[in-house]
């Protein structure tokens, strides 16, 4: 169990006070298919399972069955018309239903997964409540048990960056460029976010269960931190506080606009529950990340081209060719990063859940896109920190590279 100081306290108190109004259970609704799905947890040795169930509505012929990963496997690859075999199989658990509980021990580190049989294909309306613990962590799955530690890992990160941010402000006296206010707020953001999966995964392991107040707020707070810092790189290769000092009006509308839309769009989709909506919510999510992240590594590179311009022009104008040269390897260090976060590491990371990672590093699956956007905050802190040296350039103009047809219409020789 993992503790931690004054914040993370607070975080925990309100989790505590919240969950006091959540309920225990899953309302599923049961129709033509053999078996539904109430709850997957993975269990260490001496774990045990307690069920009870009640129909609100419809057939009392339904079971409560606990299945392994291997027989819920063989049950998705059959045809469909041969499932109903799956009535006849002698499960290692197989309870009817009744509102008197019932729990079963296990004593080898195994994923369940808790479900309802259904044999007669009628519509039903059932009610189940369940107990699932494991000595190794308590209420909180085996296979998530790690997360707790990794977000504070996490937490320590983010605010540890945002006291060296804070501490050079206020050191350097310096007036923070529009990005830099920005990436501030997406790193409070983050570290709330953090906090509160710290709390959340602190109180599921003691209690088993959690208020969705929580789990809306760490979404929330997740979608916001996302936007703000993506804000910050989309106003960063637009050249807003690098190549000039203020941003035009109609270009911030538009960034906010376009960034809004995918914090919206990121959250919806992250508190869908119904299969249908879920996939187009997930598929527009895909495009709009895909088209914001295309954007800008096309801003990096033109970026990139205007600053190899400059240092090939030679013009006197320009405050250091020291500086441009420096500045130039920033802008090159920003787009590796963003290819590789946003476009190389989504595939491994499929690649690696389907073929590598088993049930046991389903905690990694879950962290993953938290500690990989970690990755181009912490070099946004280290290409532009708040430092006493400016490293912008609003001094001279950044010109484009010269067209190929010279002013009276001829192309250049």
């Amino acid at each position: 169990r993992v503790h931690g100081g004054i914040f993370y306290k607070l975080m925990l108190l309100l989790a505590s006070l919240a969950s006091i109004f959540a309920l225990r259970g899953e309302d599923v609704i049961v129709s033509d298919e053999i078996l539904v799905k109430v709850k997957d947890f993975s269990f260490g040795s001496g774990g045990y399972a307690e069920v009870s169930s009640k129909v609100i509505e419809g057939t009392e012929y339904a079971q409560i069955v606990l299945l392994n990963q291997d027989e819920v496997e063989a049950y998705h690859n059959l045809d469909e018309k041969k499932r109903d075999i799956f009535c006849l199989f002698p499960f290692f658990m197989r309870l009817p239903i009744s509102a008197v509980p019932t729990r079963v021990s296990i004593h080898e580190r195994e994923r369940y997964s808790v479900q309802i049989l259904n044999c007669d294909n009628a519509t039903s309306h059932v009610q189940v409540w369940y107990h699932l613990h494991t000595p190794e962590s308590g209420e909180l799955s085996v296979s998530l048990a790690p997360l707790p530690l990794a977000y504070s890992c996490l937490f320590a990160i983010n605010f540890s960056i945002l006291l060296w941010w804070l501490s050079l402000t206020y050191i350097n006296k310096i007036e923070l460029a529009p990005f830099q206010i920005v990436l501030i707020c997406g790193i409070v953001l983050y570290c709330i976010q953090s906090g509160l999966s710290i709390a959340y995964y602190n109180e599921y392991q003691i209690n088993g269960h959690i208020d969705e107040s929580i789990e809306t707020f760490q979404i929330v707070f997740g979608g916001l931190a996302t936007g703000v810092v993506t804000m910050s790189f989309v106003i960063t290769f637009f050249g807003h506080g690098i190549r000039c000092s203020q941003p035009p009006i109609t270009s911030v509308r538009r960034e906010i606009v376009v960034v809004g839309l995918f914090v919206i769009i990121s959250i919806a989709y992250d508190r869908c529950h119904s299969s249908k909506s879920c996939t187009a919510l997930g598929l527009f999510y895909i495009a709009l990340r895909f088209i914001v992240t295309l954007g800008l590594l096309v801003s990096a590179n033109v970026i990139v081209e205007r600053l190899r311009f400059q240092l090939r022009l030679g013009n006197p104008d320009t405050h250091s060719v020291h500086h441009i040269a420096l500045l130039l390897q920033k802008f090159k260090m920003l787009r590796s990063v963003i290819l590789l976060v946003y476009f190389i590491c989504p595939v491994f990371l499929a690649l690696f859940s389907q073929f590598i990672f088993s049930w046991e590093q389903e905690w990694i699956e879950v962290i993953w896109g938290d500690f990989i956007a970690l990755v181009p905050l912490l070099v946004w802190s280290y290409c532009f920190p708040p430092s006493a040296n400016p490293w912008y350039l609003f001094h001279y103009h950044v010109s484009p590279p010269p067209s190929r047809v010279g002013s009276d219409g001829d192309p250049d020789q």
